[in-house]
């Protein structure tokens, strides 16, 4: 049964102000000063992305042994109520299930809508390669398992798939059970508490990533050769975002008002949004997910660390939209129904790979399918260079909603959802 949420105590600092609305500021305020500081030569813009990369260390800096621990927990606590598996087959279900249908709406809005073709000019730029599916078991499954506690930042797979099998293993072993599962819950208790002072200083992070992407758009904004394609994408979003998922939080989410959770979700979408990186939106999703969407922990800390590195729904329907544009660009011929059908399927199944790229997933993805669509396209996606940022964000912003429905509908479908009043919301 649905209960009020009371607020716990130490939840996080309370500033006087919400969230979102402390998110809003920070963005604001970013974008102010990429606006009226001098360029002094780029040292500005450089200065900016200097701290927009500390800016991003900061935001991840505690979701790994967050996600470590708050996974272990979860289990344990799932397999008490036989839940653990049909939590974990409904996430990676509903991430299959939303990254086909974002995709198939993208590449149809794209070829309904038709922005107009950009012109080719090429931009010089370097591409980080997707890992390929025997890379990413390597990195999965390392000869030495401490290793994968102590990454660079980017393999969160790893994290979740050990702190599975040491869940799965707590369960196995009743005689420490009860004593390993007080351990690991004091240590997801510590983390959340402590991630929850980082999701307060995120508002400060964003004046740095903001005025970074602003100085790093320049070029699009600029040239405005991007304008349709932002509209076109930018529309996609905004419908799936307050017309889709609302509905489908309606429909699968209890019938309840659906439009509390989409508040609850304005803080994660900016982080996401200003950052374009997954890995630095997920602490605050996780925060949110618990103190306002009334996710229980047992249902979040499985089912947020796992999206964050599965459900790149978003980021593959913008790169999906993006490379018909770009093939349109190069020829004035219609695509052929066996090319959509190309785009689609590699947008969506590469997106599955894109576990150690939190950021910059769709240059990855553009890239990629540039390299393997047709012989002498390589360098195409290059035309689209100064629109990344933005297109980034966007398809960041789509994957972190789309993780927060899937934490809803689950802690819903499974009865560990508690009804917060919006009053309460952080």
């Amino acid at each position: 049964m649905l209960r009020v949420l009371q607020a716990a105590p130490g939840s996080g600092i309370v500033l006087g102000m919400k969230l979102w609305i402390r998110y809003l500021v920070g963005v604001i305020i970013g974008i102010a000063l990429a606006i009226l500081l001098p360029e002094a030569g780029g040292d500005t813009a450089g200065r900016f992305e200097q701290l927009s990369r500390i800016a991003a260390n900061i935001g991840r800096y505690l979701l790994f042994p967050l996600a470590f621990f708050s996974v272990i927990i979860a289990i344990h606590d799932l397999h008490e109520d036989r839940k653990a598996l049909s939590v974990l087959g409904l996430t990676v279900g509903a991430t299959v299930v939303a990254g086909l249908g974002l995709v198939v709406l993208g590449v149809g809005l794209m070829l309904l809508l038709s922005p107009a073709p950009i012109p080719v000019v090429i931009e010089e730029a370097r591409a980080a390669t997707i890992p390929t599916l025997n890379e990413l078991v390597h990195a999965v499954f390392p000869a030495n398992a401490f290793s994968v506690l102590a990454g660079d930042g980017r393999h969160l797979l790893p994290v979740v798939v050990l702190a599975l099998l040491v869940g799965a293993g707590l369960i196995r072993d009743k005689r420490f059970a009860s004593l390993l599962a007080d351990v690991f819950d004091g240590f997801a208790r510590l983390f959340y508490r402590l991630s929850t002072v980082i999701v307060e200083t995120i508002a400060v992070l964003l004046v740095a990533l903001t005025a970074a992407l602003v100085y790093e758009s320049g070029t699009a904004i600029d040239y405005g050769f991007y304008g349709q394609l932002f509209l076109v994408v930018g529309f996609t979003v905004a419908v799936i975002i307050l017309g889709i998922y609302p509905l489908l939080a309606y429909l699968l989410g209890g019938r309840w008002n659906p439009f509390p959770w989409l508040y609850g979700m304005v803080a994660p979408g900016l982080a996401a949004l200003a950052s374009g990186d997954v890995f630095f939106s997920t602490p605050t999703l996780m925060r949110v997910g618990r103190e306002s969407h009334g996710v229980k922990r047992s249902v979040g800390g499985v089912v947020y660390p796992v999206a964050a590195v599965l459900a790149r729904g978003g980021t593959a329907l913008v790169a999906a939209m993006t490379f018909v544009l770009v093939l349109r660009s190069y020829s004035p011929l219609e695509l052929a129904v066996a090319d959509v059908l190309w785009i689609g399927g590699a947008a969506f199944g590469a997106s599955f790979l894109l576990a150690t790229v939190p950021a910059h997933g769709v240059l990855v993805l553009l890239a990629f399918m540039s390299g393997a669509f047709r012989a002498g396209i390589g360098d195409a996606f290059l035309i689209v260079m100064p629109a990344i940022p933005i297109l980034g964000g966007l398809g960041a912003l789509l994957d972190v909603f789309t993780s927060g429905l899937i934490g809803y509908i689950a802690a819903h479908q499974h009865r560990e959802r508690e009804l917060i009043e919006v009053t309460d919301f952080i």
